[in-house]
This record gives structure tokens, sequence and C-alpha cells, in this order.
């Protein structure tokens, strides 16, 4: 008999077994993410408690860095880069044209770390800014690094992968000449659709050789460099390279003033 016609109200039907289980396990599953997220967030700040001393903060103004000449022992080094400027900006520790190490697109007002593992010398250090005066960084030798140059495997070892990346690297750069002279082409004869659409081949050339490119910093600079590295941004002279083509063929839609480049 209906339970209504006695003047009781309705059984509700219970759920399905299977959705039951399945309201349980997002429930445990939401309680497992949020205390991993605990645990891994306690470990992290441990971990930057335990570094903090050993971190060297160096902060990057509008036209400078500060300090600008840094001392530090060689081996394993944390560095804390501050952009206190009003742009995105890079940090690089340069080894003469060589980066060593470096952090990108470090946005106003916000710190990252960068760990570098570093041998007895003097190096340049990169201060926001491409037009920027370069700083210093000297790493002092420690009986840990004098013991680990004696250890160093002989360079004889790396004879055979460096051939064979050698030989990469040359097929490669020879596309990306292809590639880069089609564009210039396209440019040069002012055919926008036809540049708009050789562009990404000869950027996508670049950026297989980037691992290696990006190691020499003038030259990545020059090929590579956004338009936030240079002060008057899209409208410096300094501006060349992939991206000033990109605004001029894909966001000012011409290939006017684009040949020098």
């Amino acid at each position: 008999m209906n339970s209504t016609a006695n003047g009781l109200p309705p059984k509700k039907a219970k759920p399905p077994r299977a959705l039951q289980f399945a309201v349980a396990g997002s429930v445990i599953l939401m309680i497992a993410a949020g205390a991993m997220f605990y645990f891994a967030s306690q470990a992290a700040q441990q971990k930057r408690i335990a570094n903090s001393g050993n971190e060297t903060v160096v902060t990057i103004n509008a036209k400078s860095c500060e300090p600008n000449s840094i001392t530090v022992p060689a081996g394993k080094n944390a560095f804390r880069i501050v952009n206190a400027s009003d742009r995105a900006v890079e940090w690089e520790i340069l080894d003469g044209v060589l980066v060593v190490e470096e952090r990108e697109n470090i946005v106003p007002g916000l710190s990252q770390i960068i760990n570098a593992n570093l041998q007895p010398g003097d190096y340049a250090i990169t201060c926001g800014l491409l037009s920027n005066p370069r700083g210093t960084l000297h790493v002092t030798p420690t009986a840990e690094s004098d013991a680990a140059a004696k250890a160093r495997p002989s360079m004889v070892a790396f004879i055979g992968p460096l051939s064979e990346y050698r030989v990469y690297l040359s097929t490669q750069s020879s596309a990306l000449i292809r590639a880069v002279n089609d564009l210039q082409q396209a440019i040069d004869s002012g055919d926008l659709a036809q540049a708009q659409k050789a562009y990404a081949p000869a950027r996508a050339a670049y950026q297989r050789i980037a691992p290696a490119a990006q190691r020499l910093s003038e030259l990545d600079n020059a090929i590579n460099a956004r338009a936030d590295y240079y002060e008057k941004r899209e409208q410096d002279p300094g501006f060349g390279g992939f991206h000033r083509l990109e605004f001029g063929l894909f966001s000012q839609k011409s290939v006017d003033g684009l040949t020098p480049v």
C-alpha cells in the first residue's frame, strides 16, 4: 500500500550502492590530496628555511642590480633574484659568451631562485635589460672544488658524443639557414601572406638547436630576445630577431621595415 494513503510521507529511495562508493572515494581522494599538499608545502618551507642562510639575494632595479659584484665559494650556490623593476626580466650567469645558468621572465615584484654548481673563476651576470651594465661574480676555490677537479673525467671520454652532436647541429643549422632565406625572400618581395607562412618553419628550425644556441648569450639575444628585455620594447632600435619579425608580421600585419631585421 502507498504510504501516502495512510498519511505518512513517502519513503526516499536510497542511492545506488555504486554511487555511495563513488562519493566516498571522491571524499577520500580529496582528503588525501589535501594531506599531500600540506606535507609538500611543509617540506618546501623547511627546505627554504634551511637554505635561507645560504642564499645570495640579488635585487634587479630598472638600470642595475644590487649588489653588482658578488663573491661566493665554489660548489652549489643559491641566488634569490628579486625583481624590483616594472617589467619582467631575466638574470644570467655568463662564462664569457656561454650561459652557465639563467632564469627568464621574473615577474615584477616577485623573486625566483637560481641554483648553480659553480667552478672557481670569474663570471659576468646580466642585470635585467640587455642595455644595462653587467655585474661580476667571483667564485673562490674550495678544498671540495680542488678535489672534484682532480677527479673529473678526461675530455677524451666526450669525443664520440660531441662528434655526433656536432653533426646534428650542423644539419639543423643548415635547415635553419634555408628556412630563414625563404622568410627573407618573402619579406623582400613584400609578400605578407608568404612571409607569415614561412615564419613558423624558420622559428621551429631555431628551436631545434636552442639548447646549444641559448648557451651563446650574445648570439641568442640577437636572434631570440623578447621586446621586454629592451628599454623601449618594440620601438627600441636594438630590438631584432624572431620576436621582432613576429611583431611585424602578426601584430602589425606588415613587412614594412623588416628587411633590415
